[in-house]
């Protein structure tokens, strides 16, 4: 047998005995464990419902149906009959399934060609060739009726679904069983509390093993099921021989009559536990992939078959002995096993119990697979776990859904009679499914009689119906969960196959006519430019209309075009030879060809450089042996596809083209008949040359040659993927059910699944995606889709109308494709003509964004662009064009708007001299050569006005120039970047610049005139008495201004709280125990809060807080933002932290979380490297200070007391020229020679980290240690040189790390060194910049494995150095067009690991992995080591630090550019400073003020909230106080007074809290419900409430799964509260309910509105506003116009009440305008103009108003005194 290709081969090659054997063994771990462990549960389920007697009929008349059930079903049944009807190899429900598609044409898959019949493997089961009459009568009609189609796939579904159920249900009561055997050995009171537990410990470490393997696994659970099977059977010879040596009676079937007629009904009943015998019995075909056939017989009938009777015989012997049973338990299997034996017994059982789920678990791994190949699952990633055998699969989605739900079943049932009740159910239907699949087996494909096929049916059909009968009764005792898991996994394989489908039906209608094609000519209308384009399709004929929506927006394409269609066929495998189909299409010089590439449900897709090399040979051989007809354009034509020419790889073509790359000369290349060389013109230098070796044939001549000269040049210059991207959508007005099934479940799915295998396959720079919507909608006919947009003729377009295009293009963001580090590319939406070539329709809307254009270019200033595009075109463009073309700019990202700005010139110059020519080189990016790192920027224009560039000709006026602020900018640091040494003559200190530090790096971002002035300590200790005048040097010669910290204040400061505590906790150190960092010290707290009290004091004594712009740098300084906001309200103010930043489960165990957050907080900007630190920083802020984000054109930001502030993740970069000038020095140069000739003949391993316990060095000896354990051929060739940088703290800890480094290194040189030979050398001493920049340069792989860190820049370091430089190239002899090579391996958990996509990323801890990385790095091809090179290499270039610092700062000055748009003052003691920002209009409400104007009114309109409002949200009792209750009745008592509670609540709590209230109106459900005063009856709105009945069972589902929430029923809407739920899970539930909710009742009158910590439905028109706008049109209409209405609330809901009045104001709804008081509670962004701070406050104003409806007498005096904050 062939192991390279798998098992499937075995019907053309003869297995040998040994593997034969192999397999049967492998098979017991893999296929029988289920089936052998039935012994545990199986007489304990039957008796529960019967009795054991002493006459011994039910356990004799059991034991007959346990023998004939285990010979009838799985000897019998499967093994004789059933596994002969495999699938070439495979087996399973789906497996017989596509048997029967292959040969009746009943398939579900929509694009299958009659060439598909002719490939090899499609009827090679045949096992009588001659068809039935009524076999063929038979395939007539499941053929001719629909109905009969679906019914077979709906079977076949129902079946692959039980399959998953039972792998949900075998595996629980597997383990369950064995574990629950401890019962005989404790009391019941302590075996409940282990059971459990134990049970779903095994479980987890069950699935926790599945990746590992079949393989893998087969020969770890083998041993163990043998050695159980071997135990049962002694166990059994053992109790026959002891207890019943004539137990062997009962096998005959007489008992089983005898039993039935003693016990009836129960022992019909009693079936279903004796179904359970053959449980896994399912899995001996759907594992047949994965072995043989014979295999798995061997296994049955030689050990597993006799054991199992042996084990059943046994018991029974047993039992027939023992009567006098204490309770249900002891009938189990372990009151049989010897006393003495039990323990041993009871731990091997739990063994195989474990491993007896892996059967289920495999198959149902198999199925799925099947299912999802099939379009009838969603694609789920499959891990193939051995590279010889590719049947052998793992699903880690499904893998951990299935724990999951077994867990789910054991804890929830905790009983095996329940389980064993829902197992039993599963296990029957999927043999029911099986009998009724083979039956049409035995008639389609078999071609046997029919009464076979009848008897087959009727036999094991009876016998699984009656035992299914008995299982079906149990339903209220567990077998309701397979049924209902059955339901759920069929709904989503229904929904998605109905979605594939229907793409698939829209794409077959809607395709393009060759008409089309060919009327467009061959360069088809558009620019052709060099290169293979392949366009991904479904459809197996016609043109797809994604192509022409392509060329409709993008007007030019490949040379070379490709119809590339991949697709599944219903075998398990498709041989190499008949993988691929290939045509022309239209005439031969169009170069336009239709590849089908055909894939069997089990076969691994090809890497995509392999495929890319298959495919264009394939084409090549294509265009030798012959061509389709060239005037042959009726492409759906069945004649067309029968002449499709079928073709294998190079390798299965030996005679044939073979591809050949060369970078060298051309070299002779000898082929099967005298080949000869097929080479690229000698007037094309490409970067990788391509040749075929083309037979010497009479074929070849020369139009042949021609053609495939023009196929070389396409495929050197490179393949570019056309992947359609597709929404699918219900049309509007489709039924609710269809809307549910596509814009819920399918979207869902679809969102959710995993990318297509050629999608994932394909490389990113090399692909671009084309967005297509499809609308469901339903017709008179059926159901149809729709597309958005319309399809048209292209034509050759002019430069002007390109740049139309181009223009409307930017708003659809293709032009992301200028940015180099943007690969994807999107196209969404259509753009259409009008008659004079001028843009009539761009993107998803027109009106907008032109008519914004059109007003902006009024001005001088546009009509000069205007000016200048028009000379750039020789010709006129209109001003609406140019326009066009400032808007998209402006509103594109920051990075896109400034490449474009900076290059939008040379793109239209470009344009217009080539004539709009090789349009996708300047897509992708080659005639847009954008400088790596520009000296500054320019920015984007916030006012109408010339777009700028610093590079340009600066024609035009000031507006033009860049908008960076030129003032000051402040950096604020623990240290200074200055190095200090006292000069021993003069004993004067001397002071120079650190040329290392980022901090002096960054002025290079910033305009050469920005003054940039550092603050911080001084690494040296300066006495007191030179502080004064080394400060005013610092200051004069190298503004800096430094901070002098105290020695005790800095001890604790740095070293205590920074080091101590701090770094341990942002490096995911807890302190634990004391070596773990030590505990929380308030002094070292308060020592740390002074040190940034210090730097504060320092900042301000130079800052101008107007101007200016402090930046302040890392985890040191996390409390001085508060400081300086405190002082300056309105500073200036940006943070970056150059550590990680933890979770929030860590950083919650910091005492003082909340300080720091709040001191983070008062900065407008705070920078992380990464989003993961970002994402940590957010979650933190939202579950410890309530706080909430959002992302607003892609920029997070938060609001905090109505400041914004924002978040900005940016990874640091290096500054490339300090870096190449140290390259250029001749020390270097020196160096480089010296290690050039120290590792002659060696490949070196460079490693430079800092001696701490986070930079995982020891771990990386480790690896290196096993790599050349692993690899004895790298034993000499191989050395790591690990520098090892000075520890920057002091500690046990490091001092652990650095023993510990140096014993594994010398142990490693010890055991693989020998003289002249070294593997580890440990350079720990201070290494020059210069030597390291050597090792750099020469090191073949850099190795970074720190467990936790930072931004960590050797990476970067060592990529730039790899690049070399002219001086270095010269002295280690290498010219500079050599191309550059470098290889990194890196921590999944430092910084720069998301920007190195081309480095080998490690868990650090693995250390295998981390060795299998190395030896990848050291033995990957120079070819992927120079593409990764150059990958890394643009991308460091582009971000160093120049453009860190100047993207920071750009968005530091538009964080803070509202500043002065708002009032500010700060509130807060200490570090609990906050400032709050409000708008200049909003204030707070002062009583003495309305007070004033309620006393001069006489008409008064008075709405008031309740909760929150005149009731705390915080008070547990929500009835009003008396006090309120007072207030309101003298309110209402007043007769100028028309007063309102409007609320929310339901009318019968409004109602029973303000009963005393009698003149009060009240409002409840908001507004659903009115009432003037309490006497009057209650008015309500009319409005639909059906759409109750959909939001309910909605709304539980969310609260059912979210903990904490619950649901309110009020009697016109729904409300859904989670403010006791997590913060981030009940926000995220909150937001996907919202747009549930939202789909589901797009067509119903209701509204959705999402609150505070609620998500509300209520119908459409009831608001709040529609009270206010009620009542005073009512006193309107009485004659009673309101002069003073005061309104007062606290949610957003109540915001329409205040837009109401202020409306009913403006639109002179009433006669006079009234004095309007709209309030909010609390200080918060709202439409009121006032605000209160709380209810209190509320309260308060009552009594005020209420004192002045009822004034005093005039003898009493009144004082009021108001205290009011003045701001």
């Amino acid at each position: 047998m062939d192991l390279e290709t798998g098992f499937y081969q075995n019907h053309v090659k003869k297995e040998s005995w040994r593997t034969i054997l192999t397999l049967a063994y492998q098979s017991l771990g893999v296929v029988y464990g289920d089936l052998s462990t039935s012994p545990l549960y199986v007489y304990k389920s039957t008796f529960a419902d019967i009795e054991h007697s002493e006459t011994n009929e039910e356990i004799f008349g059991v034991l007959s149906f346990v023998f004939w059930t285990l010979t009838l079903v799985p000897l019998l049944k499967y093994v004789f009959i059933v596994l002969k009807a495999d699938d070439n190899g495979e087996g399973g429900t789906f497996a017989l399934y596509s048997l029967l598609c292959r040969y009746a044409k009943v398939n579900s898959l929509p694009n299958c060609q009659l060439a598909d019949e002719n490939l090899s493997a499609y009827k090679s089961d045949i096992i009588n060739p001659v068809p039935s009459a009524f076999g063929a009568r038979l395939k007539s009609t499941l053929e001719k009726y629909r109905v009969l189609q679906r019914f077979l796939f709906v079977l076949a579904l129902i079946g692959a679904c039980m399959v998953i159920g039972d792998g949900v249900l075998t595996p629980a009561i597997s383990v369950f069983s064995a574990v629950s055997g401890v019962e005989l050995a404790m009391s019941k009171e302590h075996h409940k509390y282990v059971e459990v537990p134990v049970a779903c410990l095994i479980l987890i470490a069950l699935f926790a093993l599945q990746h590992y393997g079949t393989h893998r696994v087969g020969f770890l659970f083998a041993p163990m099921v043998l050695t159980w099977l071997l135990c049962i059977a002694a166990i059994g010879l053992y109790n026959i021989f002891h207890w019943n040596p004539h137990v062997y009676r009962a096998l005959s079937p007489y008992y089983m009559y005898k039993f039935l007629k003693k016990t009836q009904r129960g022992g019909w009943m009693s079936l279903g536990g004796i179904l359970l015998c053959v449980t896994g019995s399912e899995a001996m075909f759907a594992d047949l992939g994965h072995f043989s056939q014979l295999s798995i017989k061997i296994a049955f009938t030689s050990i597993v078959y006799p054991s199992l009777i042996l084990a059943y015989m046994g018991q029974a012997a047993y039992l027939s002995q023992h009567h006098n049973i204490e309770n249900n338990y002891h009938i189990g299997f372990y009151v049989s096993v010897p006393e003495k034996l039990r323990w041993p017994v009871l731990v091997i059982a739990i063994l195989a119990a474990v491993v007896g789920s892996q059967a289920i678990i495999t198959g149902t791994f198999s199925i799925i697979k099947q299912c999802s190949a099939l379009g009838c699952f969603p694609r789920v990633k499959v891990v193939h776990t051995s590279s010889k055998i590719h049947g052998q699969i793992y699903i880690p989605e499904i893998n951990w859904i299935l724990m999951i739900l077994c867990l789910a079943v054991t804890i929830g049932f905790r009983d095996t009679n329940r389980m064993g009740n829902a197992s039993g159910l599963a296990v029957i239907t999927v043999m029911l499914v099986t009998t009724c699949l083979m039956s049409l087996v035995i008639v389609l494909c078999w071609h046997r009689s029919v009464f076979l096929a009848v008897f087959f049916v009727f036999f094991f059909g009876t016998i699984e119906a009656l035992y299914f009968s008995a299982s079906l009764i149990k339903f209220l005792e567990g077998a309701w969960v397979p049924i209902a898991l059955s339901v759920i996994f069929m709904m989503v394989m229904c929904v998605w196959h109905y979605g594939t489908v229907k793409k698939y039906e829209f794409d077959l209608e809607n395709k393009v006519s060759i008409d089309w094609l060919l009327g467009l000519g061959p360069s088809l209308g558009i620019v052709r430019v060099r290169g293979i384009g392949l366009v991904n399709t479904e459809l197996v004929s016609g043109i797809p209309a994604i192509f022409s929506h392509f060329v409709t927006n993008l007007p030019a394409f490949h040379q070379v075009l490709v119809f590339l269609c991949v697709k599944s066929v219903p075998i398990p495998h498709v041989k190499q030879e008949e993988r691929f189909l290939v045509e022309h299409i239209g005439p031969i010089e169009y170069r336009i060809y239709r590849c089908i590439v055909r894939y069997g449900y089990r076969d691994v897709h090809e890497d995509d450089m392999q495929f890319e090399n298959d495919l264009v040979c394939s084409i090549a051989e294509c265009i030798r042996t012959g061509r389709a007809d060239s005037n042959n354009v009726d492409e759906d034509s069945t004649k067309q596809h029968e002449e499709m020419m079928v073709l294998g790889t190079p390798s299965t073509h030996l005679g044939g083209i073979r591809p050949c790359d060369d970078e060298g000369p051309s070299q002779d290349i000898v082929g099967t008949s005298e080949p000869t060389e097929t080479q690229s013109p000698p007037g094309i230098r490409p970067r990788k040359r391509v040749r075929f070796v083309v037979p010497e044939s009479p074929e070849v001549d020369s139009s042949t040659r021609e053609e495939l000269q023009e196929l070389m040049q396409a495929r050197e210059s490179g393949i570019a993927y056309i992947l359609g991207h597709s929404y699918v959508r219900a049309k509007q007005g489709s039924s609710l059910i269809k809307k549910i099934v596509i814009n819920l479940g399918y979207d869902f799915l679809r969102r959710n699944c995993r990318a297509p295998t050629y999608g994932l396959s394909v490389p990113h720079a090399s692909t671009l995606e084309v967005g297509m919507s499809y609308y469901v909608q339903e017709t008179a006919k059926g159901f149809s889709i729709k597309r958005n947009g319309s399809l048209q003729n292209v034509r050759r377009r002019s430069p002007r109308h390109i740049a139309y295009k181009l223009c409307g293009l930017l708003d659809n963001l293709l032009f992301i494709t200028l940015c180099r580090q943007v690969s994807w590319c999107h196209i969404h939406g259509s753009a259409s003509l009008g008659a004079d070539g001028r843009v009539d329709h761009v993107g998803p809307s027109f009106s907008g964004p032109w008519q914004l254009a059109h007003s902006r270019l009024v001005n001088e200033k546009n009509k000069f662009v205007g000016s200048k595009v028009s000379s750039i075109f020789r010709s006129p463009v209109s001003s609406q064009a140019c326009g066009y073309i400032y808007c998209s700019i402006v509103r594109a990202d920051n990075y896109l708007g400034r490449a474009v700005s900076k290059k939008l010139v040379t793109v239209f110059t470009v344009m217009g001299s080539r004539s709009c020519g090789n349009f996708l080189d300047l897509a992708s990016g080659e005639l847009l050569d954008i400088p790596q790192t520009p000296r500054a920027l320019p920015r984007v224009m916030t006012i109408p006005g010339i777009i700028s560039d610093s590079n340009v000709s600066g024609e035009g006026d000031s507006d033009s120039m860049s908008s960076i602020c030129r003032d000051r900018k402040i950096v604020v640091a623990n240290m200074l970047p200055l190095h200090a040494q006292r000069d021993s003559e003069t004993a004067k200190w001397c002071f120079s610049f650190d040329e290392d530090s980022l901090l002096l790096q960054l002025k290079d971002g910033f305009p050469p005139e920005t003054e940039v002035i550092y603050v911080g300590s001084l690494k040296v200790e300066i006495e007191a008495s030179e502080q004064d005048e080394i400060s005013q040097i610092l200051l004069d010669d190298f503004k800096c201004v430094p901070t002098f910290l105290p020695h005790d204040i800095q001890k604790k400061f740095y070293h205590g709280f920074c080091k101590q505590q701090l770094w341990p906790l942002f490096h995911y150190m807890l302190p634990m125990c004391p070596d773990h960092g030590d505990r929380f010290d308030r002094q070292l707290w308060q020592a740390y809060v002074h040190a940034n009290k210090i730097f504060a004091d320092k900042v301000m004594e130079i800052v101008n807080p107007e101007d200016d712009f402090i930046w302040v740098h890392d985890y040191h300084l996390m409390v001085l933002p508060t400081f300086l906001r405190k002082s300056y309200n309105r500073v200036k103010l940006g943070f970056f932290l150059h550590s990680p930043f933890p979770s929030s489960e860590i950083y919650r165990t910091l005492p003082v979380r909340d300080e720091i957050l709040k001191g983070l907080l008062n900065c407008d900007l705070i920078g992380f490297h990464t989003f993961d630190y970002a994402r940590h920083f957010l979650s933190c802020c939202s579950r410890m200070l309530g706080l909430d984000y959002e992302s607003k054109r892609g920029h997070i930001g938060l609001d905090y007391f109505g400041r914004t502030v924002y978040i900005k993740i940016l990874p640091v970069g290096i500054h490339m020229g300090r870096l190449e000038s140290v390259l250029n020095l001749p020390s270097t140069c020196d160096r480089v020679k010296e290690i050039q000739e120290q590792f002659k003949d060696k490949k070196l391993i460079l490693g430079i980290d800092d001696m701490d316990i986070f930079k995982g060095i020891s771990l990386k000896l480790l690896a290196f240690e096993q790599l050349l354990q692993q690899h004895l051929e790298l034993q000499g060739k191989l050395v790591l040189v690990q520098i090892v940088n000075p520890a920057r703290s002091v500690g046990k800890d490091v001092q652990e790390a650095k023993k510990e480094t140096y014993s594994t290194a010398k142990r490693i040189n010890e055991v693989f060194g020998f003289p002249d030979y070294e593997p580890v050398i440990l350079i720990d001493r201070p290494v020059p910049r210069y030597e390291k920049n050597a090792y750099y340069a020469m090191a073949e792989c850099c190795i970074v494995n720190a467990v936790r860190d930072g931004m960590n820049l050797v990476p970067y370091k060592y990529i730039v150095c790899r690049q070399g430089s002219s001086p270095m190239n010269e002295a280690i002899g290498v010219s500079m067009d050599s191309p550059r090579t470098s290889m990194l391996v890196v921590s999944e958990f430092i910084g720069c690991s998301p920007s190195l996509s081309g480095a080998i990323r490690v868990n650090p801890w693995d250390i295998d992995s981390v060795a299998e990385a190395i030896y990848l790095a050291t033995t990957m091809p120079d070819t992927e080591k120079q593409l990764r090179h150059e990958k890394h290499y643009r991308y460091v270039s582009s971000h160093d630090v120049a453009y860190w610092a100047r993207s920071f700062m750009q968005d530091l000055e538009r964080a803070c550019k509202d500043h002065y748009d708002k009032r500010c003052w700060g509130i807060g003691l200490g570090l609990g400073f906050r400032v709050i920002s409000l708008s200049p209009s909003f204030r707070k409400l002062r009583i003495d003020h309305i007070v004033s104007a309620y006393t001069k009114t006489n008409r008064r309109a008075i709405f008031l909230d309740y909760d929150g409002t005149i009731v705390s949200h915080s008070s547990i009792v929500r009835s009003p106080s008396p006090e309120v209750i007072t207030a309101l009745n003298t309110l209402c008592n007043d007769p100028k007074n028309t007063v309102f509670i409007v609320s929310g609540r339901g009318r019968t709590p409004l109602s029973d809290w303000l009963e005393p209230c009698e003149r009060l109106g009240l409002a409840a459900e908001h507004g659903y419900f009115i009432r003037w005063n309490r006497s009057s009856d209650w008015a309500l709105l009319a409005a639909d409430l059906e759409w109750k009945e959909i939001v309910e069972p909605v709304m539980k589902l969310y609260t059912e799964a979210t903990d904490g929430s619950y649901m309110e029923i009020k009697e016109s809407a729904l409300v859904w509260h989670h403010r006791d739920a997590d913060p981030d899970f009940g926000s995220c539930q909150a937001k996907e309910l919202l747009v549930h909710l939202e789909n589901v009742l797009a067509n119903e009158p209701a509204v959705v509105r999402r609150g505070q910590h609620i998500v509300e439905v209520k119908p459409q028109g009831v608001t709040k506003g529609l009270v206010a706008e009620k009542v005073l049109s009512t006193m309107v209409i009485d004659g009673s116009p309101p002069d003073f209405v005061m309104c007062i609330g606290d949610d957003r809901s109540d915001e329409d009440m205040f837009e109401s009045i202020l409306s009913s104001v403006s639109s002179s709804s009433l006669p006079a305008s009234p004095d309007i008081f709209a309030c909010t509670v609390g200080q918060k962004p709202s439409k009121a103009k006032y605000y209160l701070d709380d209810s209190a406050d509320v309260v308060r104003l009552l009594r005020g108003l209420a004192s002045a409806s009822s004034p005093k007498p005039r003898h009493s005096a009144v004082f009021q005194v108001t205290f009011d904050s003045v701001f």
